[in-house]
């Protein structure tokens, strides 16, 4: 049901527009009551952005995975794959959801809150990978590394938002990725 309700969020978000659609618009389309659409969903931006709630531990994983000798920055551009790989299995869908995210400051919000829980989870391993024994919070290393990810990360996608998938995400979150010129570690 939970797929449903989503679902059911997305198109009359896509159709209406994010802001003009209320939460009881979703649950008139949905069939659903509100307490079943807080129950399974506490905000509408949580059900639009199902998909990738829980994504700063599937990156903390990934990273976890990736092998000893990458620098940090490889291992963390390499941890974001998961993230395309959901971005790539409905790319029409992504693009939608991408265009809302760049266009309606309340999901900016609501993303920006999402970003800042995935760099409390990524902290530990990115400190690690840069020798650090403990989170030493005099350190800006990993807090700058895992920034400069999502600030890359967020660029890209608003280009691939823009350009309408001109460029594969991937490909503009390398590019992206590419401007600082060398590792910075």
């Amino acid at each position: 049901m939970a797929n449903h309700v989503a679902e059911t969020a997305f198109e009359l978000f896509a159709d209406r527009g994010y802001e003009s659609t209320t939460v009881d618009d979703i649950c008139i389309a949905a069939g659903v009551s509100r307490s079943s659409f807080f129950r399974y969903f506490p905000t509408k931006e949580q059900a639009l952005l199902r998909r990738v709630i829980g994504f700063g531990e599937e990156m903390r994983e990934a990273l976890e995975k990736r092998p000893e000798v990458e620098t940090p920055w490889t291992a963390l551009r390499r941890s974001l794959d998961p993230l395309l790989a959901i971005y790539s299995t409905d790319p029409d869908r992504a693009m939608r959801v991408a265009q809302m995210l760049t266009g309606t400051q309340a999901l900016a919000v609501h993303h920006a809150t999402k970003v800042a829980s995935w760099r409390d989870t990524l902290g530990p391993e990115v400190s690690r990978r840069l020798g650090n024994q403990s989170d030493d919070p005099r350190d800006p290393r990993p807090g700058a590394l895992i920034a400069a990810t999502f600030g890359y990360l967020d660029a890209a996608i608003a280009a691939w938002a823009q350009g309408d998938g001109a460029l594969p995400l991937a490909a503009a979150l390398d590019h992206a990725m590419a401007a600082i010129g060398s590792d910075p570690t």
